[in-house]
């Protein structure tokens, strides 16, 4: 059953974003992590993406990915990868995991605006091995919904319309990872940016 503060968030925000609660991840993070969560509310409330952020493209990160870690950034979260050492038969190797986003206090948050869909495998793994590990509590992820397609193919042309479509990261193919098993007992809260986010 969501929460009434769940609800409302849902509500106030349902104009662009859509929003997904696996495991109390919402809860979770009202009651133990009200710093960090109003980090996170600070952004999704306020943020919105500019025309010319997509036109520019990425070449590596894009934009929009920048200027969500730029705000992260500022609140005290880093990009972090972690070194794990284990021990077999006295042997001791060491592994690290892929880089998280952004980091702060057992929290992690990934950015998924318009990568192949193999990405999210590589975001959830990273995620279950951090929290089998107890390094992380809950992962928040942020991605686009079809919504930004249909937008972006209204207000560009081809040329950059193009470069979006059904094999890149959508909120429905996360959602059907995680439905899958592929997010294990990892608490996570998902927002997917609607086609509305993108200013005029």
């Amino acid at each position: 059953m969501e929460s009434d503060s769940f609800k409302n968030l849902k509500n106030r925000i349902n104009h662009y974003y859509k929003i997904d609660n696996y495991r109390h991840a919402f809860t979770i993070l009202e009651n133990d992590f009200p710093n960090e969560f109003e980090d996170v509310l600070n952004l999704i409330i306020n943020f919105r993406i500019k025309k010319k952020w997509i036109m520019e493209g990425g070449g590596g990160k894009t934009q929009i990915a920048k200027n969500i870690e730029t705000h992260f950034n500022k609140k005290g979260w880093r990009e972090q990868k972690f070194v794990v050492s284990n021990k077999i038969n006295g042997k001791e190797t060491t592994s690290e995991t892929n880089k998280i986003d952004c980091f702060k206090n057992k929290i992690g948050l990934e950015i998924q605006w318009n990568n192949k869909t193999e990405f999210y495998d590589r975001d959830l793994n990273t995620f279950k091995r951090l929290h089998d590990l107890k390094q992380m509590d809950v992962g928040i992820m942020i991605t686009r919904d079809r919504d930004v397609d249909r937008s972006i193919l209204k207000k560009f042309d081809k040329k950059i319309s193009g470069k979006y479509g059904p094999s890149s990261t959508i909120f429905e193919k996360f959602l059907n990872k995680i439905k899958q098993g592929s997010a294990g007992s990892v608490p996570i809260l998902t927002f997917a940016f609607k086609g509305a986010i993108i200013e005029q």
